[in-house]
């Protein structure tokens, strides 16, 4: 099943001429990035290239594929898992009493009390 086919055109003298194409795809199921073009060269000129994001906004996610010189047709299969479960709700009811901090000093850590072994000198 095709999820989206994007026509991009001709890129000869183009000047930062970017597509960016967002798809909100389904979770546990394989898809296949197919790349083509009808000239055999990739995007080898004009400093061209591709890639390929998985997550909210693209160059923020994961890099799933990229490139630039790939001939007529580059394929990249990738697997998008299902969602991590949600995090467990905190207990309800009473709670443990948070430890001291020490002197007031959130940063001060709390040691034991020293006391001396009747070995060691003082």
């Amino acid at each position: 099943k095709t999820v989206a086919y994007i026509a991009v055109g001709n890129y000869l003298n183009a000047v930062d001429d970017h597509v960016i194409t967002t798809l909100k795809l389904e979770v546990d199921m394989t898809y296949t990035f197919i790349i083509m073009d009808s000239y055999g060269d990739g995007f080898k000129f004009d400093n061209g290239y591709y890639k390929v994001w998985l997550g909210e906004d693209p160059y923020m996610g994961i890099l799933l594929a990229s490139g630039n010189t790939f001939g007529k047709v580059k394929k990249h299969s990738f697997f998008l898992p299902p969602a991590p479960p949600p995090a467990p709700k905190p207990p309800s009811g009473p709670t443990a009493p948070s430890p001291p901090t020490g002197g007031g000093n959130p940063s001060s850590p709390v040691f034991p009390p020293f006391a001396p072994s009747p070995s060691m000198p003082v």
